[in-house]
């Protein structure tokens, strides 16, 4: 057992929580009980070979059904220590039926059910069944896609991530085991722990006893159901590249497979293979304006796949000389093309300052002699506007489509 795991089976109890399933039982006319709330107590019983653990606190939680919470102050929660041997006692509970269970909840503890009525409830225990902590790992035939699927065991289940190794905690005792969620193509060729073939014979966990490696061996359909999906990032139509942005996510929608691909320099991209489904496409990181790009996966290559990304982004800094913070006002860009495929059609864009005194908007290819700002206080003028070493108060500002653009909005006030 590791020593994770051990922590686990004894610190990990940092409270019993106890809530009522149903209405205290009444009492009838003619009986009168002396007390009308009752001590709960017990304990949890800690294995001999589980070492280690933090002092926990135990909290017992009435959930009411149709009546009031009976908990002090009305609120129905309960809290005592627990001690040294795991002993815990709650006082003053009133009759009714509830539930302690362990919270956090270690691995393989169940809930308890609890029934207070007219006289003291002694001799609880919550038990805490000690967990090994396994290895395993996938095996794909023909070093085939690692799938990602479940893996259970009796009342427990991992998911896998899709990836060739995992590890899981699993309590003491016999298990079934079985897989369940494979996408169509694939099958369960073996399954091992150790010498034991699980697809006849249960899994026998012992924290005495050093863990196994537990196998899972995948076979493919003939052929393998996976197809290739090959692509190009664009800009306005033509080729484009990210800087420092170098993957592509393929994310699936009905399918629980996710694909990371690099993207070269010449914006290209390839997912060698990919399971038959719907998928969204994403950036890693993601960019502003982008969003996700639908894709359905047949049983076909996929080899001129376009994701068009947004125009470059136009950031605008205002500065104010002398320092402080700059007032609001609007930037307007002068006869911004509407259509790309008509850049007479043009219209005046006004871009509202941001909170962080940045404005930002999407340009397309061309260039911009008018750019001035609107409703800027009495008393400020501009005193100079920059991008780069450009100077946008004599020339016009121009953008390529590809790159962005970092531009700088100087104001100075009138003393």
């Amino acid at each position: 057992m590791s020593p994770a795991a051990r922590n686990l089976a004894v610190g990990a109890l940092a409270a019993i929580s106890l809530w009522g399933c149903s209405a205290r039982p009444d009492t009838p006319p003619d009986a009168q009980p002396e007390k009308r709330a009752y001590v709960v107590s017990g304990r949890v019983p800690r294995d001999p070979r589980a070492k280690g653990g933090e002092d926990p606190v135990v909290t017992m939680t009435e959930t009411v059904v149709d009546h009031q919470p009976a908990g002090p102050d009305g609120a129905g929660l309960y809290e005592s220590p627990l001690s040294a041997d795991g002993a815990f006692r709650f006082d003053e509970i009133p009759p009714g039926r509830y539930i302690a269970r362990l919270i956090p909840a270690p691995p393989g503890a169940n809930p308890v059910t609890i029934v207070v009525g007219h006289e003291d409830v002694t001799g609880v225990e919550i038990p805490i069944p000690l967990t090994v902590t396994v290895s395993g790992k996938v095996d794909v035939e023909g070093n085939g896609l690692t799938p990602r699927f479940t893996l259970a065991f009796g009342g427990a289940s991992i998911a896998t991530n899709g990836t060739a190794r995992f590890t899981v905690d699993i309590r003491e005792g016999e298990h079934r085991v079985r897989v369940a969620g494979l996408p169509q193509g694939y099958s369960v060729q073996a399954l091992t722990y150790g010498p034991i073939d699980l697809l006849t014979d249960p899994l026998r966990i012992a924290a005495d006893q050093p863990p196994q490696d537990l196998v899972v061996k995948l076979g493919v359909s003939n052929p393998p159901p996976w197809v290739r999906v090959r692509g190009r990032l664009t800009r306005t139509g033509q080729p484009a590249t990210i800087s420092g942005r170098n993957q592509l996510a393929l994310v699936g929608i009905n399918v629980k497979d996710r694909y990371e691909a690099a993207i070269r320099q010449d914006g290209s991209f390839e997912f060698p293979r990919v399971l038959p489904g719907k998928y969204n496409a994403r950036l890693v990181p993601e960019i502003a304006g982008m969003n996700p790009v639908g894709l359905t996966v047949e049983h076909e290559d996929v080899d001129d796949w376009k994701i068009a990304l947004p125009r470059p982004e136009i950031r605008v800094r205002v500065a104010v000389a002398g320092g402080g913070p700059p007032p609001n006002f609007q930037l307007i860009f002068y006869d911004v093309p509407l259509s790309s495929a008509d850049p007479a059609i043009t219209a005046n864009r006004a871009i509202p300052m941001q909170s962080d005194g940045v404005f930002t908007t999407n340009l397309p290819p061309g260039e911009y002699a008018r750019i001035e700002p609107h409703g800027l206080p009495r008393g400020y003028t501009v005193k100079s506007f920059t991008d780069g070493a450009t100077d946008l108060l004599k020339r016009p500002l121009k953008v390529d489509g590809r790159n962005s653009k970092q531009l700088v909005l100087t104001i100075a006030k009138a003393p």
